[in-house]
């Protein structure tokens, strides 16, 4: 080989492995600011009958990578890497990447809260979401907002017990009665209005007061 060909060689081998690294640096940036924002989404989940500053997990539902699509996209990157022969900090920053979107998904196994839906009632915003514990039971919560759908009190108003279900419920508006209804699977189960009212009209499901 001439040492033009070598020459070239090697400066094909370093723009590579210069790839490479832009390759896992992008995929631990990705991994670290969607585990950021999952813990504060975490941390600032609704309490029973306390006040959340809800936008956070707005934020990370509707705008950030969940951990099922990062967990299997952190270790695609580092088999890749590792049959490229990566340099040895390109591994080791994926591995980083690949350890925060285990974390993120260890976040959705205990105790983690998951957004469902919001609806605009009467000049107020309300959220709809639920708490799954480790054992698969969910909680599901009913937050009344300000207008800008930030700070919510939120209470917790129907449990539902590891099955097999179809869908999530869903928030209506009743503009008759002034309230806003939680329906699951075309059944009322709850009436948010001056008298709150649960209804056990789910079977593998009750009301929690």
């Amino acid at each position: 080989m001439t040492n033009e060909n070598a020459s070239a060689a090697s400066g094909f081998q370093a723009q590579r492995k210069d790839w490479l690294m832009r390759v896992a640096v992008l995929t631990l940036l990705i991994s670290v600011v969607n585990y950021g924002f999952a813990y504060i989404a975490y941390i600032l989940s609704p309490s029973d009958n306390g006040i959340t500053f809800y936008w956070p997990i707005i934020f990370y539902s509707y705008f950030f990578w969940p951990s099922f699509v990062l967990v299997p996209l952190s270790l695609v990157v580092i088999a890749f890497l590792l049959i490229r022969r990566a340099r040895a900090g390109s591994i080791v920053i994926s591995l980083c990447s690949s350890l925060c979107a285990f974390l993120m998904f260890s976040f959705s196994l205990v105790d983690g809260y998951q957004h469902i839906q919001s609806l605009k009632f009467n000049e107020q915003i309300y959220h709809l979401g639920r708490r799954v514990d480790i054992d698969g039971f969910s909680n599901y919560a009913l937050c009344q907002c300000d207008q800008w759908g930030f700070a919510c009190g939120c209470h917790y108003f129907y449990w539902i017990g590891w099955a097999t279900i179809n869908g999530q419920p869903q928030l209506l508006a009743d503009s008759v009665l002034q309230s806003v209804d939680v329906q699951f699977e075309g059944k009322l189960i709850y009436k948010f209005s001056a008298l709150p009212q649960c209804f056990n009209n789910f079977e593998i499901g009750h009301c929690l007061e």
